[in-house]
């Protein structure tokens, strides 16, 4: 299953950790895993093209995903809202794969 939490900071969401594997299908065909590959780095990637923030963002070996934002913006909590609305709908068809939540 893939875990992600998002976290908050005086009412900013500050960023999120994503980990685990969907295990819905064999890897290379596995299209909950490539659904939250597209949003996750999709949305760092506007983050960084859209907005001055600066960022942290983390990977390890068994493929954990954290992304921190310093100094968050409104276009930022835009992106990061849309996100965890995306994924969150992605987990009420894939919930046995799939956990959304806020830490």
């Amino acid at each position: 299953m893939i875990k992600i939490s998002f976290t908050s900071h005086e009412g900013n969401c500050t960023g999120f950790t994503a980990s685990g594997h969907a295990g819905y299908a064999p890897i290379g065909q596995d299209i909950v895993c490539a659904a939250v590959s597209a949003l996750t780095q999709g949305t760092i990637s506007a983050i960084g093209s859209l907005t001055e923030c600066l960022t942290e963002e983390a990977r390890s070996l068994d493929g954990e995903l954290q992304f921190r934002i310093r100094s968050p913006d409104h276009t930022t909590q835009i992106l990061l809202a849309g996100l965890e609305i995306a994924l969150t709908e992605l987990q009420e068809s894939y919930g046995n794969y799939l956990s959304v939540c806020r830490g």
